[in-house]
């Protein structure tokens, strides 16, 4: 998939029709991270739920997104440290829209 725009970020897009219920979403694409990720949050409102998986990996898209994110993002460190502190492959990116 390198190289190749992912098609992931258009679909978040075409998600916005979604507005009512709490929402979760969870990124895993490992390609076009920003872009899915400040697609998404075009559309959440206070108390949903971010998830970015393998974030280790994505340190850099991660505080590029909080930077310019419209809403205001906190790490959840209830479901981050459930099983021990960041014993999960979402290293403090469990967030929840304050």
């Amino acid at each position: 998939m390198r190289g190749r725009k992912c098609e992931s970020a258009k679909t978040v897009k075409n998600m916005k029709g979604i507005k009512k219920g709490k929402k979760l979403i969870i990124e895993d694409a490992h390609i076009n991270v920003t872009e899915v990720l400040l697609s998404a949050d075009s559309f959440l409102s206070k108390g949903d739920y971010l998830i970015v998986e393998d974030s280790a990996e994505k340190v850099k898209d991660i505080a590029y997104f909080l930077d310019k994110a419209q809403n205001k993002y906190l790490v959840d460190n209830y479901y981050v440290d459930f099983f021990g502190r960041n014993c999960c492959s979402a290293v403090d990116s469990i967030f929840i829209v304050d």
